[in-house]
């Protein structure tokens, strides 16, 4: 996972403009569609004069965590991009932003890869949003052997929704609850790690082995046939 994010912070600035351009894009696309009834309600609701976060394509704005969970419902295609835009410090430049995005995709794509079939699955893509955050909130850049970010997975874990995979149709309100909740998630985890709060070591592959019933599949790629055959000798 730490792996992801060393190689986005050598991501070609030119990539990482085009990374960031082709998620706003998608994202305008969203906000230029018609509010669904269930989120213009709960715009009605959140909206307040001195809010510091957009409630994205409504002009109104609220706190940051409500905003987050309302504009990720809103978007719920790219938490990534909803996270990146209302998360980043004054002045945060495209380059920085798209691969805040990189990294962010590439540790919710390798937890995804390693959840086995189980009773419940963890989204992964609150420690993805908690990335993001982190990244373009000011942090500073991971290094080689840099365990900052594995501390924030730690607390970001601890965060993540379970999908139990019984049928049914939540409720209007619950299941826009759901699609904003990474992007509002992963923002709090890096407030709760600036607070001091820690998590438990290891969280994420604990987590998933707590959930699914069964530890972590590996999630490393296999370079060539002498790699398979040391692992059996």
């Amino acid at each position: 996972m730490l792996a992801g994010i060393r190689d986005a912070g050598v991501l070609p600035e030119t990539a990482a403009r085009a990374l960031l351009a082709a998620a706003y894009d998608r994202l305008r696309a969203t906000v230029r569609t018609p509010l669904p009834p269930v989120l213009a309600r709960w715009a009605d609701e959140l909206g307040a004069p001195d809010g510091d976060t957009p409630l994205v394509g409504t002009g109104r704005h609220a706190d940051r965590y409500e905003a987050l969970l309302w504009s990720g419902a809103r978007h719920p295609a790219d938490p990534f991009v909803v996270t990146a835009l209302l998360t980043a410090a004054p002045g945060t430049d495209a380059v920085t932003a798209g691969r805040a995005l990189a990294a962010g995709e590439a540790v919710a794509t390798a937890v995804a890869a390693t959840v086995p079939a189980g009773p419940a699955r963890p989204d992964p893509a609150v420690l993805g949003c908690a990335v993001v955050a982190a990244w373009v909130g000011g942090a500073p850049r991971p290094g080689p052997g840099d365990d900052r970010f594995a501390g924030l997975l730690d607390v970001a874990a601890s965060l993540m929704l379970l999908d139990t995979g019984v049928p049914g149709r939540p409720a209007p309100r619950v299941a826009a609850l759901r699609a904003g909740h990474p992007a509002a998630a992963g923002w709090l985890a890096t407030r709760c790690v600036r607070a001091g709060v820690t998590g438990m070591p290891d969280a994420v592959r604990r987590t998933v082995a707590v959930v699914t019933g069964a530890p972590p599949r590996d999630p490393r790629p296999v370079a060539d046939v002498d790699e398979l055959v040391a692992g059996i000798a």
